[in-house]
């Protein structure tokens, strides 16, 4: 179980508190309560499906459900509506290392076009071990997509350092295809010092979004100022094409990151975990 101060350190839970101050919550919920107990409640709150009476109050980069409005598309996307997937939670069990055999196949068969505009599916990619999150380029909040950029670019670094560049590829993947072109995600990920020689921005294929994100358990809820909310995921995936570890909450430690892309090398190399 998650700790009081692991919940409240956790970047999602600051940002709740900042986005949903004491004075937001019913008068009950005032006084001293811990910041862990207020973003419990937060969360629950947010969580609620909207229906009775009037939503809550837009919860930007955060967790939590808010009236969605559509976005500006692309010309070829007219028409279409911002994804919105249910909402996942930080799993400690999610998080576990799974061994070759206890892994499963991830449907990888979903369009999507890199920074250069190079149109591919997803499943092109599988051979190497790859490093996957995902961000939005409107995001907000300096700890959440931003963050999760730069410290991509940092296990770029680190992976290089580790003779690991040429085995492993490092994936951060839209959640806002309808706003986030390949130019835009290129630009992003290149002042937050990502290179593009092993990793890729991606923009998924509209028709795909939803399918996607919901094959990585990924949730984005969209909110009406046209941000989303979600929580921090990195998701490490075999040579195969199957999930190795989920972890989900917040940001990453690119030493055990690393460590595990290693492990990952290694099998590719001995070819442990074939059929």
């Amino acid at each position: 179980m998650l700790s009081q101060s692991d919940f409240s350190d956790a970047p999602w839970c600051r940002a709740l508190t900042r986005l949903h101050p004491a004075s937001d919550i019913p008068r009950i919920y005032h006084g001293s309560m811990h910041d862990a107990v207020r973003c419990r409640l937060l969360l629950i709150l947010l969580l609620l499906p909207v229906g009775c009476g009037e939503s809550g109050p837009p919860t930007g980069d955060a967790p939590g459900v808010a009236e969605p409005r559509a976005l500006p598309l692309p010309a070829a996307d007219e028409g279409a509506a911002p994804v919105q997937t249910p909402p996942t939670a930080p799993d400690e069990d999610a998080e576990a290392w799974m061994e070759p055999d206890d892994r499963e196949d991830l449907d990888l068969d979903v369009g999507v076009t890199d920074q250069d505009g190079n149109a591919m599916r997803l499943s092109d990619l599988v051979g190497r071990p790859m490093a996957i999150s995902f961000i939005f380029t409107r995001c907000p909040l300096p700890e959440m997509c931003p963050l999760v950029t730069s410290t991509m670019a940092r296990l770029q670094t680190l992976a290089k350092q580790r003779g690991l560049a040429d085995d492993v590829q490092l994936l951060l993947i839209s959640y806002d295809p309808y706003h986030d072109t390949p130019e835009r995600l290129k630009r992003y990920g290149a002042d937050r010092g990502i290179e593009y020689t092993n990793a890729r921005m991606l923009r998924p294929a509209s028709d795909d979004v939803a399918d996607l994100l919901a094959e990585f358990d990924v949730g984005v809820v969209p909110s009406s100022d046209g941000t989303f909310g979600h929580f921090i995921e990195l998701v490490l995936v075999d040579h195969l094409g199957r999930a190795a570890r989920n972890t989900r909450g917040g940001i990453w430690r690119n030493e055990e990151v690393v460590g595990d892309l290693e492990r990952l090398v290694a099998e590719m190399r001995g070819g442990e975990g074939g059929d």
